[in-house]
Parts: structure tokens; C-alpha cells; sequence
């Protein structure tokens, strides 16, 4: 019934003309010849927080970002942002692995700052670059969900024990992928401002369906079968609150999102999907996720626990501490 309501609020919505576009493009890739046949190495893309530099790792942005505390505990020049000196005198009895995944038009560089408040926590942290994101040299014309889910996979590898996926937004369809694959290796699913499809479902599908959202309103097709967001609005669309220096940084790690995965409907059931709990953080000023999508979406897939801050689509920039807190409460 969603798959149908989306098509219906195509021709309603502000997203249809520039998501029309969008879907065209993508539907006209071959998925098939992705980012996952071309070798996703957990070398270089289910850990890598240090996308230039291994000595640098997540914080290697931490100079242009507006943060309290740039030389933090992140212990980051570690390539698959494992364990650190926050865990090492003994984790605590609730301290889990937990793999983060950005979303569109972000990279790893996005967790830079929840990172360290994670680890404080006492929880063992791996940041993810997904293909054609960040600093990966992926071409987006190869980018696929398969692909995407792929390096995720490569990272629970690193782990080597089930993990807890953390998807921001685009994440939320990844991480799903990856419980729908691996259900076994996955603890639970967090969702921060994130899509949460059900089964047959594409990003896009979800999209249509949020005439709150901005994104379509300042979407550009650059007509190689990827989008960018008009650069002048990018602060106004995913972080409303955030500081001149970080709507700075959003803007000059802004890449083109490809259009393929988006488009992907991902396939899910009750065995796989399904027998993970699944956690939900809210972000209650939400301009690319609206609130009303957010239920829409828990409502037709409830979350075994919800928390809300009050923030817009970004709150790894804006408030980093909260966003932790709600995560490392909600695995409580």
C-alpha cells in the first residue's frame, strides 16, 4: 500500500519533477555492474576513517569543523576505528561494536565528532566510507545498494562479532541491507533521521512520499545519473542550526550523490529483517526526513525503541553529545 501511495503523491509533491529525473537516470544504470563487482576491499571501504591519511583517521576534519575538542579521544589513526584507551582498563558489562554509516552527499568525515562521545561510552567504534562517498575514488556510475551493503558486510568482518549498524538517513537502507544479509552478525539497528523501508521499498519510493522534505525543492540533476543540492541552500536543508563554519564544511565536502541506489528497491522479510530490533532517533526540525515521514514510516515499521532530539537532519554537527546520548540510551 506505501509503494502505491508513493506513486500516487508523485505528480503532489515538490520532489516529483527533479526525483522523476532522477529516477530515470538511475532506472537507465545497470546496477548490476556495480561497486560490488569491482572487489569492495574492507581496506578501503568498511573501516576507513582516514580516507587520505591513516594517521589522521575521522578527526582528519576536525581543523574546519566547528567541535569543543579537536584532539579528542577518538584514537581514529586506527584504519578500522576499533578499540581504544577508553576500553581498554575493561569494557563495561553493555559495551557493544558499533559500525557507522552516513548518508547521501556525506562521508565518513560526518561522525567525527560522536565518535569520541561513543567511545567515552565505552563502546567499540567503526566508521564506514560507502563507495563514491568521501574521499572514495569509486565511480558513481558504478555505485549500487548491493555495493553499499557490501562494505558494511566487510566492516562486521573487521569486527568479528555481531555489531550494531548505525545508519544517518540514506544509512537506514544500508543497514537494512546488511540485517537482511547477515541477521546473525547484527545486534541491532539505530536509525538516526534515517529512511526505514519495508519490503519492495526504494529510497525514492520513501522520498515521494515527504512533501516536507527541502531536498527536492534545491535538488540538481547534473545529468550523468547523479543529484547535488543547490550549494547555497545546503546549510539551510541539512542543518538548519548549525554554525557558518560547519554549513562551510557540509559545503565543501559536498560530492554528487548517485542516483542508482536510491532507486534500488531493497528486499526484505520477517526471518532475516526482521528478527533484528530495531531503534529509531528522531530529529524533530527535520527538513530532508520530515517529522511526518518519520512516523509515517514507524508507523507502518515500529521500532523497539524510539528517542527524539531537537535538532534538523544533521545532528552529528550540531549536537554530536546528544546525539550519542540518545544512541548509547537506547542500546541500554
Amino acid at each position: 500500500m506505501l509503494v502505491a501511495m508513493t506513486r500516487s503523491n508523485l505528480r503532489t509533491t515538490s520532489l516529483g519533477p527533479l526525483f522523476a529525473a532522477l529516477l530515470a537516470g538511475a532506472c537507465g544504470s545497470e546496477p548490476g555492474t556495480d561497486v560490488a563487482d569491482t572487489d569492495p576491499d574492507p581496506t578501503e571501504g568498511s573501516s576507513t576513517m582516514q580516507p587520505t591519511d591513516p594517521t589522521d583517521g575521522v578527526a582528519d576534519t576536525a581543523d574546519t569543523a566547528d567541535t569543543t575538542d579537536s584532539t579528542d579521544t577518538t584514537g581514529s589513526s586506527d584504519a578500522s576505528g576499533s578499540s581504544d584507551s577508553s576500553s581498554s582498563s575493561g569494557e563495561p558489562e553493555s559495551a557493544r561494536s558499533l559500525v557507522l554509516v552516513h548518508g547521501s552527499w556525506m562521508g565518513a568525515w560526518a561522525w567525527e565528532r560522536v565518535v569520541p562521545e561513543l567511545r567515552a561510552a565505552g563502546h567499540e567504534v567503526r566508521v564506514v566510507e560507502l563507495p563514491a562517498h568521501g574521499a572514495d575514488p569509486a565511480d558513481p556510475a558504478r555505485a549500487s545498494l548491493d555495493g553499499y551493503r557490501d562494505v558494511v558486510l566487510a566492516a562486521m568482518d573487521d569486527a568479528g562479532e555481531p555489531v550494531v549498524l548505525v545508519g544517518h538517513s540514506m544509512g537506514g537502507m544500508v543497514i537494512s541491507a546488511a540485517a537482511q544479509a547477515r541477521p546473525d552478525d547484527v545486534e541491532a539497528l539505530v536509525y538516526v533521521a534515517a529512511y526505514l523501508p519495508q519490503d519492495g521499498q526504494s529510497l525514492l519510493d520513501l522520498a515521494f512520499m515527504d512533501p516536507g522534505s527541502l531536498v527536492g525543492e534545491h535538488l540538481i540533476d547534473n545529468g550523468d545519473g547523479t543529484t547535488s543540492i543547490e550549494e547555497e541552500f545546503i546549510g539551510e536543508v541539512f542543518c538548519g542550526e548549525c554554525s557558518a563554519r560547519d554549513v562551510m564544511l557540509l559545503q565543501d565536502e559536498h560530492r554528487p550523490e548517485p542516483g542508482a541506489p536510491l532507486a534500488t528497491p531493497i528486499a526484505l522479510d520477517d526471518e532475516a529483517f526482521g528478527s533484528v530490533p530495531r531503534l529509531y532517533v528522531r530529529t524533530s526540525e527535520d527538513q530532508v526526513v520530515s517529522p511526518l515521514l518519520q512516523d509515517q514510516m514507524l508507523l507502518a515499521t515500529p521500532a523497539d525503541g524510539e528517542a527524539t532530539i531537537d535538532t534538523s537532519h544533521s545532528p552529528m554537527l550540531s549536537d554530536p553529545s546528544g546525539l550519542a546520548t540518545a544512541i548509547v540510551e537506547l542500546l541500554e
